[in-house]
């Protein structure tokens, strides 16, 4: 009997371990290897403990335009097996989905436990092996197939591998695939929080600006969504997307860097000038406080306005036009220094890995390796926060159990 090895017991590695139990039952064996004593960490905590399974967009053309790496090659496994798909799956398999406001996915119970054992029913109902802290330490070629090599002295000869290792933050992650020959892509951390030394904003902690508009000068990104002020600087779905498309630049600038926020989003100077001008005709004798109307708490109106020196109680129809100027400015130009970046462990992802050139997308495939596959994290591939990035997990990890499948059925 044929024996498919697959290292790693993260999202990829247990969908084509779940997938291939049921495509390839009794004619193959099917052995997962997880360094650790759990699967699907990453899985666990997601989406602060729900999992954020995938996001409800079902147009590839639309749904690549989330990866700042990888869109181009992502739209074959995703026309394979896109959103549309994963939410079928598991709901083939009794886990009840829901699309929130924002489209993000999740099972209705808000718990990622259903999704886990969704995924770990698969594997028993298909009697796919789970070896655990099994560390893999070498890859050997043979001259039918591969031996693998752990830390714990054991070994393991297969047909077929796919690995499943995820990111890593460093080369040193991906030594133990050398003898495969695949060029590496210098890992970086994507999807990370940025630290601003400020203590008059550290302590506006827990202040929500739901309409943030975020860039970085001199790169090419800029994020429009809710920004979240933390005790360290800036975090929240705007900034993890902006760090996502800037991750290798701001990796370079070694994390010190201007970020601009147009703190209520996309208004731009003439609509809020007019705003204001009709405030103050309307409500004169209002406080700029308490009279302007834009969608941010009191607080945070009273930082921005205290930042732009201009007097918070003085009243709008007394509100001299350099005042107004400076206040505008601030609102829609603000800077701060980032001084460092901190891992946003939920939704943490690393930019780099296997060189998305050496591998065929459509199946997954190494084109340097004969039966060898990668399919997550652990290739050139990252998705924004939203689900994307266990979409590619899904999606990639169906492509290849489909073809490693039509291999043996063939």
């Amino acid at each position: 009997m044929k024996k498919i090895a697959i290292i790693g017991g993260g999202a990829g590695g247990i969908f084509t371990a779940a997938n291939l139990g049921k495509m390839v039952a009794g004619k193959a064996e099917v052995v997962v290897f997880e360094k650790s004593g759990k699967l699907l960490t990453k899985v666990r905590v997601s989406g602060g403990g729900r999992c954020n399974v995938t996001h409800a967009c079902f147009e590839t053309r639309e749904f690549v335009k989330n990866y700042p790496r990888g869109s181009k090659e992502l739209k074959s496994p995703l026309s394979r097996f896109q959103a549309g798909d994963t939410m079928g799956w598991f709901e083939e398999r009794g886990v009840s989905l829901k699309i929130e406001d924002d489209n993000r996915v999740f099972p209705v119970s808000d718990n990622s436990q259903t999704i886990i054992d969704c995924l770990k029913g698969e594997l028993e109902k298909y009697n796919v092996q789970v070896r655990y802290n099994q560390k893999l330490n070498d890859i050997k070629k043979l001259f039918e197939g591969y031996q693998l090599q752990f830390d714990s002295g054991g070994t393991f000869n297969c047909d077929y591998l796919v690995i499943a290792t995820g990111g890593g933050n460093a080369m040193y992650h991906y030594l133990n695939l050398s003898e495969l020959n695949h060029e590496i892509i210098p890992p970086v951390p994507s999807l990370f929080t940025f630290k601003v030394n400020d203590p008059k904003l550290h302590d506006l902690m827990g202040q929500v600006a739901p309409y943030a508009l975020t860039r970085i000068p001199g790169i090419k990104a800029e994020e429009l969504g809710p920004l979240l002020i933390t005790h360290w600087g800036f975090s929240g779905p705007a900034i993890l997307k902006l760090s996502a498309w800037g991750a290798v630049e701001l990796e370079q600038l070694q994390y010190r860097f201007k970020v601009m926020i147009n703190w209520i989003g996309e208004k731009n100077e003439e609509l809020v000038r007019q705003e204001l001008m009709e405030l103050k005709q309307q409500h004169p004798n209002k406080t700029l406080l308490n009279g302007i109307d834009f969608p941010l708490s009191k607080k945070l109106k009273a930082y921005i306005i205290e930042k732009s020196e201009v007097d918070g109680q003085m009243k709008l129809g007394e509100l001299p036009k350099k005042a107004m100027n400076k206040f505008i400015n601030t609102l829609l130009n603000d800077v701060y220094e980032v001084d460092g970046q901190t891992k946003f462990k939920e939704e943490f992802v690393t930019a780099g890995g296997v060189s998305r050139k050496e591998l065929n997308f459509q199946t997954m495939e190494s084109k340097l390796n004969k039966n060898v596959y990668f399919v997550g994290e652990v290739v050139d591939v990252d998705g924004i926060t939203g689900g994307f990035n266990f979409q590619n997990a899904w999606s990639s990890a169906f492509s290849a159990a489909t073809d490693i499948a039509n291999k043996l059925t063939s």
